[in-house]
This record gives C-alpha cells, sequence and structure tokens, in this order.
C-alpha cells in the first residue's frame, strides 16, 4: 500500500511541474544497455513511464511539457527514425543533441 501512495505522490508532483525531459538516448533495449547499463526490462519501463505520464497529463488537464532527449552517438544515430514514430504516438516532444568533441566520427554505412 505504501508503494502504490508513494508512486500516486510522485504522479502528482510531476503533474504540477512545468517541464520534464527525459533522456532516452535510444532506440532499443538493447543500445540503451550498451549506453547507459542497467537491467534488460529499463528501456520499456522508461516507455510505460512516458506513456503513462503523457496519459495523466490528458486525464488532469495538466499543462506539462514531456522532452524526450537523444544525444547522438555511433551506436544509436540509425534508431532515430524508429524512436520518433514509437513516442510520436505518445505525444512527447523530442530534441536530439549531438556534441561534438574533437575526433569524434560517426561512420556512416
Amino acid at each position: 500500500m505504501f508503494q502504490i501512495c508513494k508512486l500516486l505522490a510522485i504522479e502528482e508532483i510531476l503533474l504540477k511541474a512545468r517541464y520534464v525531459y527525459i533522456g532516452l538516448d535510444s532506440g532499443s533495449g538493447e543500445t540503451f544497455n550498451l549506453l547507459k547499463g542497467g537491467q534488460n526490462d529499463y528501456f520499456d519501463k522508461i516507455l510505460g513511464n512516458i506513456k503513462r505520464m503523457v496519459v495523466l497529463r490528458a486525464e488532469r488537464n495538466s499543462s506539462i511539457k514531456i522532452d524526450v532527449g537523444f544525444i547522438l552517438q555511433q551506436e544509436n544515430y540509425k534508431e532515430i527514425l524508429g524512436s520518433v514514430k514509437q513516442l510520436k504516438e505518445y505525444w512527447a516532444r523530442f530534441r536530439f543533441h549531438h556534441y561534438y568533441f574533437p575526433g569524434d566520427k560517426i561512420k556512416h554505412d
């Protein structure tokens, strides 16, 4: 019961925020684990949480902006289109970033 109350409290706090940013940086669980580590189901849990936030935003008439970020890297740039298509269904906004460091090269096939 405590966990349910805790989750509901977190949802209420989030919905009162103006903005939330989720740094997903991947379009698959495999790439997510490669870039960020974690358990195999983290990627799917994050997608489920984004979807839940979008549903709650609509149900509660919240104005929170939900942005999903993607730092472009050698390991994930091919997954951009699939990620956009998938997250577009949730009505989340996207932000793509590429941080260039001397010596960085993205190899194109």
